[in-house]
Order: C-alpha cells, then structure tokens, then sequence
C-alpha cells in the first residue's frame, strides 16, 4: 500500500505555466478539481497525469483540462548559484552580492555557492545570515588546481543535488550586486527552453583581425559554423535557465570542448575568457542561446575610471554586473553600491 499520494501534497505548492509565463498556486478542493490560478483540473487527469512514487518526483508533469486545451506545470523552486574559489577578495565579492540579493532582491528562495575546499568554512562563516529564510548551501568541490576549472564549474550541475529538482536556476558572477526583486525574470526561465544570456559586445570583438578571445568566434570559425560578425556575443556571468534538464547537455558539451581545446592547444594559463568564448561556441552551434530576455534585467557595468564608480540608483534593473576593472576594485565599487543603495531606498525608493 502506497504510503504518498500526490494531491495530497498539492495545497499551497507553486508552479510555473506557460502561456503567458506566470506562476500559480495549486488549490485542490479534496474532492473533484484541483486549481492552478485560472487552470482548473480534474481530479482524475490529475491521478493520470502526476508521479505515485514519492514527493520527490512530484517535478513537472503535463495535463489536460477543459476538454482538449493542454499544459505543461513545472514545480517553482527557484535558485540562484555563484562561484567563488580560493581568492580572499572573490570571497568578499560573494558576500556582498548574496547579501544584495537578500536585501534589495528579497530573495526568499535556495541560494548556493561552489568554491574550493579549502575556502567552504570562511563562506559558511561569511554567509550565515539569520534573518533569511531559504538555504544557502556551500558546495566544496574537489579536484580544481586553476582559473579554468574554477570558471567551468559553473557548468557541472552533477556537483550537488540542489540542482536536481530546482527551478529556474539562475547563475551569477560574484561581481555583481542585486539591486531590484528578480520576480518578473523568474516564470519566463521556468517556462524557457533556451539558456538565456546577457549580449555584452561584438562577436568579432570589433574585427575580425581582433587579438581578443571574448565571444567564441575563432572556435565558430574553427568549426565552419556560419556566424555573423556583427552580431552580439554574450557575457557567461549570468546563465539563466528552466533547470538541470534543460542544461545539462549544453553544459557539459561547453567543459568537454574547453578542457579538449586546452589540451591539444595549450593556453590554459595565459588565455582570458576561460569559458566565456566555449559557452559563446557552443550555445550558439546548438541555437540554445536567448540574448532578449536578461538585458532588461542586467546592467553589465564598466566602472569608468574617473566619476562614481557605480551606477545611478534610481536606474536599478534587478542586477548590476561590475566590468573592466581589477577584482578588488570592483569589491570596493559593490560596497560602495551597497552602501548608496542602502543610503537611497528608503528615502527615494
């Protein structure tokens, strides 16, 4: 005898739908219908539609309702993962931008960070935050040596079951700051099939003669894939996608493709854009990539080098993405950011 039944555990639980995105809140009336917003589905589609087996199963599942319209209902169980290894002031850098996501995102949902082994107790230490509701999970992970393998961690999302049933995920460089609730970004990753992006530049970096190795184009080139030169390649400092599903294979094609060019071409200590130019060649040969949705979200900042070194506060979009400057530069223009948020909201906001 079944010790789970699945309309047991539906009140209250949230899920993403498509068309349009949005997120709904399940209501089941004990009896024949069960609610998800302005869906109404019976209590038999439903027993044909869910998982029996256990709790943890209860993910997606599609369903009929009405007669003949359809949907697809994914569980809405957002997370938010950076990485920070070894380098004390990236660490720093993690803890203001978590910090921001909770006070100025409101972010209540799972939070992790991957980082060395070494570094995983100062995180614990640096992240323990009482007021916050969600989890924030440190995830050592073992056999990084280097800049490469740090940067490419990013794409392992075996590294921890917190990835397993989340949804959407959303990854971020720890050189940013949350200034603004990510609610309106949320139920479009939920319901996306692509791996969205924010377009920082040229894909030929301004030429095609370019020394630079930002946005994958040689490896395009390299490949016979068709590119257009003037198009935009795409900043890998924030990744947003539906879940481990619908990542996983682009993901590992990017660290199969960057460890394989690394070892019959050499540079894995001198090039820059370590992932950057792989997630570049790889999103764009399989079409996965969406460069529409983050720009509305994303402000990729170059700090300027006279002036503040942080933008205006009352032009906040949901995340300010430092740039063009050294590592502690860019901490001290987080907490100066921080501080003038801090300083502005509650009198302006």
């Amino acid at each position: 005898m079944l010790d789970y039944h699945p309309l047991t555990h539906l009140n209250d639980t949230q899920w993403s739908v498509p068309g349009p995105s949005r997120i709904v809140t399940a209501r089941y009336d004990g009896q024949k219908m069960c609610s998800f917003g302005n869906i109404q589905i019976s209590e038999d589609n439903l027993l044909k539609a869910l998982p029996y087996y256990s709790q943890d199963k209860l993910f997606s599942f599609n369903a009929l309702y009405d007669g003949w319209k359809v949907t697809t209902l994914k569980s809405f169980r957002p997370l938010i993962y950076f990485c920070a290894f070894s380098d004390p002031v990236i660490l720093d850098c993690v803890e203001i931008a978590v910090q921001s996501l909770i006070t100025y995102g409101g972010w209540t949902y799972d939070i992790a960070v991957l980082t060395d082994e070494t570094s995983a107790n100062t995180l614990r230490q640096k992240l323990s935050i009482p007021e916050f509701s969600g989890t924030i999970t440190i995830i050592p992970v073992s056999n990084t040596s280097d800049k490469l393998d740090w940067c490419l961690s990013r794409y392992d999302l075996s590294l921890s079951e917190v990835f397993k049933n989340a949804s959407p995920i959303l990854y971020l460089d720890a050189d940013i700051v949350c200034d603004h609730p990510l609610h309106a970004l949320l139920p479009q990753l939920a319901t996306s099939p692509f791996i969205h992006v924010c377009p920082e530049g040229r894909l030929d970096e301004g030429s095609l003669e370019s020394e630079g190795h930002w946005f994958g184009w040689r490896l395009l080139a390299g490949d016979n894939v068709p590119f257009e030169p003037f198009s935009s390649g795409f900043s890998s400092g924030a990744l947003g996608f539906s879940g481990a599903e619908s990542a996983n294979t682009a993901f590992h094609l990017i660290r199969q493709a960057a460890y394989g060019w690394m070892k019959i071409f050499g540079g894995r200590d001198t090039l820059p854009s370590f992932d950057q130019r792989f997630a570049n060649y790889v999103l764009r040969k399989m079409a996965l990539a969406n460069l529409d949705l983050m720009p509305d979200f994303i402000n990729l900042y170059r700090i300027p080098h006279a002036g503040a070194p942080y933008p205006s506060v009352h032009a906040r979009k949901g995340i300010v993405h430092f740039l063009g400057v050294p590592l502690a530069q860019k901490r001290d223009a987080m907490a100066a950011y921080y501080s003038a948020l801090s300083q502005n909201l509650g009198r302006d906001d």
